[in-house]
């Protein structure tokens, strides 16, 4: 059980980190106006989305 517990909490972390890492290239593309307006918005927000929805998915085993 905690097995399984430990290899989700680390495939959890480690697409986290990537959506991080996602998220500052699409910042620094915004900052240099490579994205035309609807897809920059919609990059930040799915990536920022992606950072919440995968650490609080990495948390959940530790409040049960």
């Amino acid at each position: 059980m905690n097995n399984i517990v430990n290899k989700i909490g680390f495939g959890a972390g480690l697409i986290a980190f990537t959506a991080t890492i996602a998220y500052c290239i699409v910042q620094v593309l915004q900052l240099y106006d490579a994205l035309i307006y609807p897809t920059d918005e919609i990059l930040i927000y799915s990536t920022s989305l992606c950072i919440v929805i995968l650490l609080f998915w990495k948390c959940l085993p530790y409040t049960t």
